[in-house]
């Protein structure tokens, strides 16, 4: 046997061994229906969700405006600028996206419509840009003259801050593109500070079950030449949970090929199985192909073990960095005090949260690409469903967006708590409590912290501080059941009814 299989072996019990120390109490909850799994889970990335949204109507888009007329002057904002076209669509994909291989020029138009729009509301106040950030979809299918144009345009209408992070998303299909090392140099010049390439996986035979379009040799030439390039920022995502034919071996086979070119971050992400991805109708008819419940927990443990080995730290809970700060956009988009988000394209969504303002706001836009067009050449934001967050809502979001961080700050929590009902507050600090004695959550002096036990089922510890009128919520059609970016509601429920008892 080569050393260096050896040393796999030896690795690879040494996770199992880690893993096996949460595994009888996961299995005691997994059997009282508190488990992970891909069709039950999803990465808490707004509150409320989608499905828990009112329907546009005039009173509420005048309140959106009028929340966003009140931004103060100093305030900064988060840019998520949304390409929607793909060459190819993943298994796994759920988000709004268009099979084109190219970004036609009168989309980077409609994009410059939302922004004037957004800078009419916003009137002559000098707010400014803290990070830009173009996703996806595939936004390496941007030509170098479109990112111009749209940073151009965002340059002449706002401040940009001076250090502000500018980031854009690779397809490892890009290697294939002629001149994709002058394309390089030149979004570089443009003002992209930071990539991040989306491998995934480099086990080929999962590249191929997923439809992921690219090769293990392209993606890690890619990386390899992004490294060249000398972005100052550059990030891997991964994904782990719902892939087909993913093993605890392609992992860390994976993971070992993408750190011997020591990016500056990597980010990991449970796969999540949606009724609008391909791979739903898949997995609920050949689940075997897919890690097993106790195989999940082992490739999150392994994961973990592996990165912070090779000198990373987590700077969120599911993001590794060997610098500080890497992901400046997510978390200035995910702070649990002041944050404004304004995502740009259809499917995306923002959100304005100030402190002291009664009701704070969140916004999704409209999942239709000609509805979209439609809505901004009448002259109106092209929003779909909006809510409106009192004190007690606002409260049970940032707590939510604060364990984002691992950890809620005690002091933080009685300020959030001081301008919540009662009600509010006993049922929150009834669940810091329990999550407490079944040592989900460590406490010290000044904080709640996230135990190892815990990020087995973060997302879920997460939601439990939803409210009960959010839990009742299901999705009233098709669309949003699809895209509803919120963990399982009966999971959920299951898993507070249990844990309050």
């Amino acid at each position: 046997m080569s050393l260096s299989k050896r040393n796999e072996n030896n690795f690879l019990a040494a996770v199992k061994s880690e893993s096996d120390r949460y595994l009888p109490i996961l299995r005691q909850w997994a059997k009282r229906g508190v488990h992970r799994n891909p069709l039950d889970n999803s990465l808490l990335i707004n509150y409320p969700p989608i499905t828990a949204a009112s329907k546009v109507t005039p009173e509420n888009y005048a309140a959106c405006k009028q929340a966003l007329a009140g931004l103060r002057p100093d305030s900064s904002i988060a840019l998520y600028i949304h390409i929607p076209f793909c060459s190819r669509r993943c298994s796994y994909c759920n988000y709004y996206s268009v099979s084109q291989d190219s970004v036609p020029d009168a989309y980077i138009s409609l994009l410059k419509c939302e922004l004037a729009t957004y800078k009419k509301i916003l009137g002559q106040k000098p707010v400014s840009i803290q990070s830009i950030y173009f996703g996806g979809g595939s936004p390496s299918l941007l030509t170098e003259r479109q990112i111009e144009a749209v940073l151009g345009f965002i340059n002449n209408s706002f401040e940009v801050q001076p250090q502000a992070e500018v980031s854009l998303e690779f397809h490892p299909e890009i290697i294939r593109k002629a001149g994709v090392n002058d394309y390089l140099k030149t979004v570089s010049v443009l003002g992209i500070n930071r990539v991040s390439i989306g491998i995934q996986s480099l086990d080929d035979n999962v590249l191929q079950a997923i439809n992921r379009g690219h090769s293990r040799r392209e993606a890690l030439d890619l990386l390899a030449l992004l490294m060249q390039q000398g972005f100052p920022k550059v990030n891997v995502d991964i994904m782990y949970g719902g892939l087909p034919f993913q093993s605890i071996n392609s992992m860390y086979d994976t993971l070992t090929g993408i750190l011997a070119h020591k990016p500056t971050g990597i980010s990991k992400h449970f796969c999540e199985i949606k009724p609008g991805s391909a791979d739903f109708s898949r997995y609920k008819t050949n689940p075997a192909i897919y890690p097993d419940w106790a195989e999940n927990i082992r490739l999150q443990t392994l994961i973990d073990m592996l990165i912070l080995k090779h000198g990373y730290h987590k700077e969120l809970l599911h993001m590794y960095t060997h610098i500080q700060p890497l992901f400046s956009h997510q978390k200035q988009k995910w702070n649990s005090k002041e944050t404004i988000l304004l995502g740009l394209g259809p499917g995306t969504y923002g959100w304005i949260f100030q402190p002291g303002i009664a009701r704070n706001m969140v916004i999704y836009k409209t999942f239709s690409l000609e509805d979209y067009r439609r809505k901004l050449l009448e002259g109106s934001l092209p929003l779909e469903r909006l809510a409106a967050l009192d004190k007690d809502e606002t409260a049970r979001r940032h707590i939510q967006y604060a364990l984002n961080y691992g950890c809620l700050d005690k002091a933080y929590l009685q300020s959030l708590l001081a301008g919540a009902s009662d009600e509010t507050s006993r049922e929150i600090n009834s669940t810091i409590s329990a999550l407490g004695k079944n040592e989900f959550l460590g406490e010290t002096q000044h904080t709640y912290k996230i135990t190892p036990l815990g990020e087995y089922l973060s997302d879920e510890i997460k939601a439990l501080f939803s409210s009960q009128q959010v839990l009742n919520h299901k999705a009233d059609d098709k669309i949003h059941a699809a895209h509803h970016w919120y963990p399982g509601l009966d999971l959920i429920k299951r898993f507070k009814n249990i844990l309050l008892k």
